[in-house]
């Protein structure tokens, strides 16, 4: 509008919504806007009218939601490792909850009050998800399960062998997320949320091959529901492993030319593509890490690998690096 206020008039089921819900719908509403030089406010309607809830107010500054800014570095800093089936850690201590044995893979929410992990049991896995300092029980199980990411509200995100996505918060069921568009009938293999919960990267498997989606997360509904996929790296690339190094980039592994692999940092929207191999990197990676402010990571079956300026240099023998809040 002509004043700098950005009118976005949702339909009237958005009257349904919990508080929760419209703080995380505001902070994804106002933080897309906000890059707008015009907008210097968002007026939230819903069929035509006001909508208010819980406090939050439908008229809503720019500058609202700081908390939820997507390039804000995680408070636990440094990276969370497993070898030999336990946590490790490089630059960080590892939570009370992370000290068992038989992991697969290890993470911790952006703030370090919860954590999750992957275990191997016999022939299953099972994800278990609980406080940073307490004890971690057992959320699901499954033949296979993803390395887990967590949201801004500590809920860990995972996918399972047949490729169904679940989301599991701190207490209550875990819920299968929809997934819609090109995802749907995919098998999901790896996944990384944003850091302010809004957005979701999927690598993504299908008869056509492997390709790296970004896809709105949707909570209004009673379901969770990925919607709006975009292809960011095609079935040509055969993306593995995701993370994001920033609000608007992503790091995943690629094929290479040689036939072994190479890492690269792609916008979210698919247009900007920097490639990050350098001297040291190896050629069999299949695993990343990144977020604001910490240096990129890549893991072999071997090790990982830290970049540092334009050079990677080995970092510790072990192996699945994840940042908090990844």
């Amino acid at each position: 509008s002509t004043d700098g206020v950005a009118d976005v008039d949702l339909s009237a089921g958005a009257r349904q919504i919990g508080t929760a819900q419209l703080v995380r719908l505001s902070a994804q509403v106002v933080w897309t806007l906000r890059q707008l030089s015009s907008v210097r406010a968002v007026r939230l309607l819903a069929n035509g009218t006001p909508l208010e809830s819980g406090g939050v107010a439908s008229l809503q500054p720019a500058q609202s939601w700081p908390h939820f800014d997507p390039a804000t570095p995680p408070a636990i800093r440094g990276a969370l490792l497993v070898h030999g089936g336990r946590a490790v850690s490089v630059g960080a201590t590892v939570p009370a909850s992370l000290r068992g044995t038989g992991l697969r893979s290890a993470t911790q929410s952006a703030d370090g009050s919860e954590t999750a992990e992957v275990r191997r049991t016999g022939a299953r896995e099972e994800l278990l998800v609980g406080a940073a300092s307490g004890r971690l029980r057992v959320r699901l199980r499954a033949p296979t399960i993803t390395a887990p990411t967590f949201g801004p509200n500590h809920q860990a995100i995972v996918a399972t062998s047949t490729g169904a996505v679940y989301v599991v918060p701190p207490n209550g069921p875990a819920q299968r997320v929809r997934l819609t568009g090109r995802l749907d009938g995919q098998t999901v293999r790896a996944l990384a949320l944003s850091h302010e919960g809004t957005r979701i990267a999927v690598i993504a498997a299908s008869p056509r091959g492997v390709e790296l989606d970004i896809a709105a997360v949707d909570t209004a509904g009673r379901r969770v529901a990925f919607r709006k996929p975009r292809v960011v790296l095609p079935v040509t690339a055969s993306p593995s492993g995701i993370a994001w190094a920033g609000a608007t980039e992503v790091v995943s592994t690629v094929s290479a030319r040689n036939g072994g692999r190479s890492i690269v940092e792609v916008s979210s929207d698919g247009f900007r593509l920097l490639d990050l191999f350098g001297p040291g990197l190896p050629a069999d990676l299949d695993a990343v890490a990144a977020a604001p402010g910490q240096h990129v990571l890549a893991a072999d079956p071997s090790g990982t690998w830290q970049l540092s300026g334009r050079r990677w240099r080995r970092l510790s023998a072990a192996t699945g690096p994840a940042y908090a809040g990844a």
